[in-house]
């Protein structure tokens, strides 16, 4: 176990660096769209989706490193309520079924990767399943994270601020 702990620390080490790139370089872009605009009347065209897509890579990527440190949203006082034996049991369950969740969502990206991969991204002429690379890589994510929950014997020492 802790050896999947560690590599999970080097993979949500990795996902963070990578969200900041993905942030950084939307930042940069939109302000020289926006500088552009102002100053040559024109903006650039790739900036608009570069933002969707990048906002889209944040919040999915970043929904991995929310659900291992227990940010997401939950129902906390329902949980915290419960004895600590069925304290377990439920939140064993819940990443049972994240678990379950995320491997059909990674199925399906993969699906539309390969319905998309004749489309693309008119304004960046990039193909569109590049952009849909975040479903499943957000998926495998979930899912390497779900497990670590489930194997971990004190599930609530992870999900809970107590």
């Amino acid at each position: 176990m802790k050896t999947f702990t560690r590599v999970m620390d080097g993979i949500m080490a990795a996902a963070k660096w990578f969200l900041i790139v993905v942030l950084g370089v939307m930042t940069l872009v939109l302000f020289f769209s926006v500088l552009s605009r102002y100053l040559i009347g024109k903006s650039f065209p790739a900036s608009d989706p570069l933002a969707r897509f990048g906002q889209t890579w944040i919040m999915l990527i970043g929904s991995s490193i929310a659900l291992r440190k227990g940010l997401h949203i939950g129902i906390d006082n329902f949980i915290n309520m419960l004895p600590g034996r069925l304290r377990q049991i439920v939140l064993h369950i819940n990443a049972l079924i994240i678990l379950a969740f995320s491997a059909a969502m990674t199925v399906q990206g993969f699906k539309l990767i390969t319905i998309a991969s004749d489309q693309t991204v008119p304004e960046m002429g990039i193909p569109m399943a590049w952009i849909y690379y975040m479903i499943p890589t957000a998926g495998i994510l979930l899912m390497l994270t779900s497990v670590e929950m489930f194997l971990k014997r004190d599930i609530v020492s992870m999900v809970s601020k107590e």
